[in-house]
This record gives C-alpha cells, sequence and structure tokens, in this order.
C-alpha cells in the first residue's frame, strides 16, 4: 500500500473546511459497532490511519469549495432548493462487502446501486443549475466508506493478515445527505467533519419488499 496523502485529488488548497456531500449512517446502525471492531483491528499497523468511528461516511460528491464560499447567493440557492432536489430520491440500503486493501486505503466497496447514482446526479444537477458546476470534481467510483487511509508504504500481506479476521460485510440506510465542511488530517491520515445541513430522501415505502430497492 501506498500513502493516500500522496494522491493528486488530496491536495486542496487548503486542509480545512472544503465542502463534501456525505451519506453518513444514523445512530445506532449496527454498521457503527461492526466499523469499530474492524477499525481496532488494524491498529497493530502503524502505517495506517484509522478513520475515527464517528466520522464514518459514503462520499457522495467532493467539491472545489469551501466554506468561505456559502456566502455566494448561489449556494443559497442550491441550498433551497436541494430540499426538494434531495427529496425527491427515495432511500435505500447501501450494502458492502467486507474491506479489503485497496492501493491507498482499506475501503469497504458497495453493491452496484442505481439509487446512489441517481442521487450523485440529481446533486449534480443543481449544483450545475445554478451556476456552480465549476466546483465539481469527479465523482466517486461507486459507492465505498473508508476504514484506514494508508500514512507509509507497507506491504498489502501485512495489512490483510490482521484484516482478514476481523473483515466484515455491511449495510447500512442511506436515507439523509449532508453538506459537510471536511478537514484533512495529513500527518494521522484520517479526515474529521461537520455537518453544516442536511436534507431527507423519501422514505422507503415499507409496503415495498427491501430487496426492490436495486
Amino acid at each position: 500500500m501506498k500513502p493516500f496523502f500522496t494522491r493528486e485529488d488530496t491536495v486542496w488548497k487548503r486542509p480545512n473546511g472544503c465542502l463534501h456531500f456525505y451519506a453518513c449512517p444514523n445512530p445506532g446502525e449496527p454498521i457503527r459497532e461492526t466499523f469499530t471492531a474492524m477499525s481496532e483491528g488494524l491498529r497493530a499497523v502503524p502505517e495506517l490511519g484509522e478513520q475515527p468511528a464517528e466520522h464514518l461516511h459514503m462520499t457522495l460528491q467532493m467539491l472545489d469549495a469551501f466554506t468561505e464560499d456559502l456566502a455566494d447567493e448561489r449556494w443559497q440557492a442550491v441550498m433551497s432548493d436541494l430540499t426538494a432536489v434531495i427529496a425527491r430520491q427515495p432511500a435505500f440500503h447501501a450494502t458492502f462487502a467486507a474491506p479489503s486493501v485497496r492501493p491507498y486505503a482499506v475501503e469497504a466497496v458497495g453493491d452496484p446501486n442505481p439509487r446512489w447514482g441517481d442521487l450523485v446526479a440529481a446533486l449534480r444537477g443543481c449544483l450545475s443549475e445554478h451556476g456552480l458546476s465549476h466546483t465539481l470534481t469527479t465523482p466517486p467510483y461507486g459507492p465505498h466508506y473508508t476504514v484506514a487511509y494508508c500514512r507509509g508504504l507497507v506491504p498489502d500481506d501485512m495489512v490483510r493478515l490482521v484484516l482478514e479476521p476481523v473483515a466484515r460485510p455491511t449495510q447500512f440506510l442511506v436515507d439523509s445527505v449532508a453538506l459537510v465542511a471536511v478537514d484533512q488530517h495529513r500527518d494521522e491520515a484520517t479526515y474529521t467533519f461537520e455537518v453544516i445541513r442536511s436534507w431527507k430522501l423519501r422514505p422507503i415505502d415499507s409496503s415495498t419488499p427491501s430487496s426492490h430497492e436495486n
């Protein structure tokens, strides 16, 4: 594995206050306890920076924009319109394979889900409609979350040795979207964030079997 913060997309104009859209599991969801257990299992590898459990997230869209940009009237219009835009998108369960070793991080990759893609497209469309397309970066490769970011060169097999006994598949309900201000902690190889505002998705129809979500 290679250091995560050598990637080009981690070079921001400053390491704090960068705007992102996240989906986060609700308090009490089983994924939070499972995530903590998996994270603790990786502490034997000092080259890994464990993502704090309270900052577990799935990135929907990273932006080339910062908190001071929210004073722009276009952002005020976006945040107003997102109430209706996101409410039209149905909530869904995101399901993830057990975390695995990837080139720069230990990540849990989600199953393909058209509702994830529709939600990302809706967010990008709203920003573009309000003249903020220049803030859009390349969208994530797909649904995923990160258990630990690499902060120093380490053999993949060394990480697998401690990861595989604790790695578990997971899922969580995506029923809201949060606009967050993200801080990089490059020495620790972690991210933290503060929620600026959140919006609810359309609730899952309780009469519709969950197998119909995807």
